[in-house]
C-alpha cells in the first residue's frame, strides 16, 4: 500500500523542512501528497454583528497563491488546499481523516513548558489526536547550527 502523506503548512522554516521531508518520502515511497494550509478565522458569533478578525477574501487569495507558487518552486508533485477554520489543530485532524491520510508529516516550533502551555502546541493536538502516525520536524533555533 501506498503511503497517503498529509502535510499541515504554515510558511515556516520548521514547516518548510516537513515538507522537503515528505517530498523526499513521496519519491522513496511512491505515495501521495497533500499539502494543507489552515486560515485562521475568527470563532463564529451569536450575535448579528460580524466578529471582526479572520482573513479576508483577498487576504485569502493571496494565501492560496503564495502556497501554490512555493509547491511550483519546490516541484512538488501534490494536491493542496487552503482550510478556513477557528481551530487549525481541529481541521487538520479532520481534513486528514477525510484525506484518508496514512502518515501527517509537519513542523513544529518545538517550544515547552510555559510556552506551549500559554500559546498552545497545534503538533500536540495532533500528535494526541490523529487516526494515523505523525512525524514532527523542528527546524534548527539559530544558535544550535554552530557545532
Amino acid at each position: 500500500m501506498k503511503p497517503r502523506i498529509f502535510v499541515p503548512y504554515d510558511f515556516s522554516a520548521a514547516a518548510d523542512l516537513a515538507l522537503a521531508w515528505a517530498k523526499d518520502y513521496q519519491n522513496m515511497s511512491g505515495g501521495t501528497l497533500h499539502v494543507v494550509h489552515v486560515v485562521q478565522s475568527s470563532a463564529p458569533s451569536f450575535v448579528s454583528m460580524p466578529s471582526g478578525g479572520g482573513a479576508t477574501p483577498a487576504e485569502i487569495e493571496r494565501i492560496g497563491v503564495e502556497l501554490t507558487e512555493r509547491l511550483k518552486a519546490r516541484h512538488m508533485n501534490a494536491t493542496h488546499e487552503l482550510l478556513i477554520s477557528p481551530s487549525p489543530s481541529t481541521a487538520i485532524c479532520e481534513a486528514s481523516v477525510a484525506n484518508k491520510s496514512t502518515l501527517i508529516v509537519m513542523g513544529t516550533e518545538g517550544r515547552s513548558g510555559l510556552a506551549r502551555l500559554a500559546l498552545g502546541s497545534v503538533a500536540d493536538y495532533i500528535v494526541r489526536n490523529a487516526s494515523c502516525p505523525v512525524v514532527t520536524l523542528r527546524a534548527p533555533r539559530a544558535n544550535e547550527d554552530e557545532g
